[in-house]
């Protein structure tokens, strides 16, 4: 019998990039509200301005808001997507046959998002000398998803990526 943990995990892990996704809405919306008033207010830090009208804040001319909403809803649909093929795998006592694609999928995009939040949390701290509490409440998010993730499938990784053929 599997744990309740690994059955339930994908779930907790849409809950937490609904946060981000969330919190990526909310930065984009800070943005705008800023551009039309020319002040942004951070609600514990005092550094939300230099680093949302920083050079650093846009990818391909796109605020890195919009990129954060995107990457947090793919996230959200491929903890679905695990979380389905985890259900019938569980189900049907076999292994669902896109069950290991979608678990390496899921580690890449939760690992490269946590490595470019990482980045950014170094331009924030030591290139812009100001932290944005938003942004980091999407890091805090990222690196709680990432540890989480890392310990879950190095719990469960016999049972992802054993070849059951």
């Amino acid at each position: 019998m599997l744990s309740f943990f690994l059955r339930k995990f994908p779930l907790f892990v849409a809950g937490l990039s609904l946060i981000g996704l969330l919190d990526s809405f909310f930065i984009v919306l800070k943005t705008n509200q800023a551009k039309s008033t020319g002040t942004i207010s951070c609600a514990v830090t005092d550094g939300c301005g230099n680093v949302l009208f920083s050079s650093y804040s846009k990818f391909l001319g796109i605020p890195l808001g919009v990129w954060g909403a995107i990457y947090y809803f793919l996230l959200t649909l491929l903890a679905f997507f695990l979380f389905f093929y985890l259900k019938k795998s569980l189900e049907s006592k076999e292994k669902e046959p896109f069950l290991s694609f979608f678990a390496k999928l899921f580690l890449l995009w939760v690992g490269g998002g946590f490595l470019f939040s990482l980045y950014l949390f170094y331009v924030q701290k030591f290139v812009l000398n100001s932290l944005c509490f938003y942004c980091l409440i999407s890091f805090v998010d990222i690196s709680l998803i990432f540890f989480l993730t890392s310990f879950f499938f190095l719990r469960e990784k016999i049972f992802f990526f054993k070849d059951n053929s």
